[in-house]
C-alpha cells in the first residue's frame, strides 16, 4: 500500500519494499513469494525497540538501505531510523531525542520526516532529514553530524553552489546516494534539483535542474532535462555510472549519464501495464533502486505497485539531451523495457 522505496542489496536477490501507508516492510524472494519483515500494520507504540521486528510497529516507513545482513528503515512518521538485524530484532539507531544540532548522539537527535537513507562504503549511514532540510551522517560511534544543509532556517531558500555543503541551504531532501568516488548525491525536492557534495573538498554543486533552485517543472511536463520537478529517490548504477532520479511531481523517472546527458527514462505515456518503459504511466514515484542483476526497481507509489526495468538494453540517443554544466557522469546507457514485479 503506497510503496515508498524498494531495495535489493542482499546476496540472495531478495527485494525489500517499504509500504508507507501500510506501515510495513515487505520482502519479495526471487521466486515471487512475499512476506513481512518489519511492522505489524499498526502505528501504536511506533518506537517499540529491541523486539522481533514483525511484532514491533513502524509509522510510515520510507527509505531503505541494506548491508551486512542489516536492513535500515527510515520511519518517516515516527522521526526515527530503525535497523532490523539478522536475528530479526528491530532497534532505533537515530532519532527520538530533542537535540537539533550537529555532533550529538544519534539517538538524542531530533529528526523530522527522515525520508531516505544511504550507506557509504565504510558503513557510515547518511540520512535525508527531509523537513529539517539537511542531510546527516551517523558514524560507527553513534554520533550524528550534519553534512549538508543549514537546518529548518534554510527550508525556504535555494542554497548557493560552491560553498561547503553544511553552509548551503538544502531544500527538503528526499533522496541520497553515493557514486563511484563516494561523492554524495542529494535529491532536493523543495528546490527541484539534484546536487553533488564532493568527497574531496565537501563543496556542494548543482548537477541537474536549475542551479538557482525553485525553477520547477509541473505535473505532466517532462520535456526538459534542464528543469525537473520534485526530486525524490535517487539510485546510482555501479555498472555504468548512470544516476536515476524519481521525479515525483512530474511522475517520471529520469536518467543522468556520466557524459552529461539527461532525459526521461520511464513514465512519459499512457500505458499502465508492462511494456515500453518510456510509455509507462507512473503516479508520484518516490523511490528507485538498482539491483545486482541490472534491474531498476521503481516504487510507483500512488499506483500501489513496484515496477522492474531491464537496464541491459541501450537507451536511444534521442531520449537524452545534454545538460549544462555537465556533471561528467558515464556513457548514455540505460533502457526502455519494463515489467511489473
Amino acid at each position: 500500500y503506497q510503496p515508498w522505496h524498494a531495495v535489493s542489496d542482499d546476496a540472495s536477490g531478495n527485494l525489500y519494499i517499504s509500504e508507507f501507508s501500510g506501515n510495513l516492510v515487505r520482502l519479495v524472494t526471487p521466486n515471487g513469494i512475499i512476506s513481512t519483515v518489519a511492522g505489524n500494520g499498526t502505528t501504536l507504540s511506533s518506537t517499540s525497540n529491541n523486539v522481533k521486528a514483525t511484532l514491533g510497529t513502524l509509522y510510515k516507513p520510507a527509505g531503505l538501505a541494506f548491508r551486512n545482513n542489516t536492513l535500515y528503515i527510515a520511519s518517516a512518521g515516527a522521526n526515527l531510523v530503525r535497523t532490523v538485524s539478522a536475528d530479526g530484532i528491530i532497534r532505533t539507531v537515530a532519532g527520538g531525542g530533542s537535540l537539533s544540532g550537529s555532533g550529538v548522539a544519534a539517538t538524542s537527535a531530533l529528526l523530522n520526516n527522515p525520508s531516505a537513507l544511504a550507506l557509504e562504503s565504510t558503513g557510515v549511514l547518511y540520512i535525508a532529514d527531509t523537513d529539517n532540510c539537511r542531510v546527516c551522517k551517523v558514524q560507527s560511534d553513534g554520533m550524528l553530524f550534519v553534512v549538508a544543509g543549514t537546518g529548518t532556517a534554510g527550508c525556504n531558500s535555494a542554497g548557493l553552489d560552491g560553498l561547503p555543503a553544511n553552509q548551503s541551504a538544502v531544500g527538503n531532501p528526499y533522496g541520497v546516494a553515493f557514486d563511484w568516488y563516494t561523492n554524495l548525491l542529494i535529491g532536493e525536492g523543495g528546490n527541484c534539483r539534484m546536487r553533488n557534495v564532493s568527497k574531496a573538498d565537501g563543496v556542494i554543486r548543482t548537477v541537474l535542474g536549475s542551479p538557482i533552485g525553485r525553477s520547477c517543472s509541473t505535473f505532466g511536463d517532462s520535456s526538459s532535462a534542464l528543469t525537473i520537478g520534485s526530486a525524490a529517490g535517487l539510485a546510482f548504477d555501479w555498472f555504468t555510472g548512470n544516476v536515476y532520479l524519481a521525479d515525483s511531481s512530474t511522475s517520471v523517472v529520469r536518467v543522468m549519464t556520466q557524459n552529461g546527458t539527461a532525459g526521461v527514462l520511464v513514465g512519459n505515456g499512457p500505458n499502465f501495464y508492462a511494456g515500453d518503459a518510456f510509455r509507462a504511466r507512473l503516479s508520484i514515484p518516490m523511490g528507485v533502486a538498482v539491483g545486482r542483476n541490472r534491474t531498476l526497481f521503481i516504487a510507483d507509489t500512488f499506483n500501489n505497485r513496484v515496477l522492474a526495468v531491464n537496464l541491459t538494453l541501450a537507451l536511444p540517443a534521442a531520449s537524452c539531451v545534454a545538460v549544462a554544466p555537465a556533471y561528467g557522469y558515464v556513457s548514455a546507457a540505460s533502457v526502455p523495457s519494463g515489467a511489473t514485479v
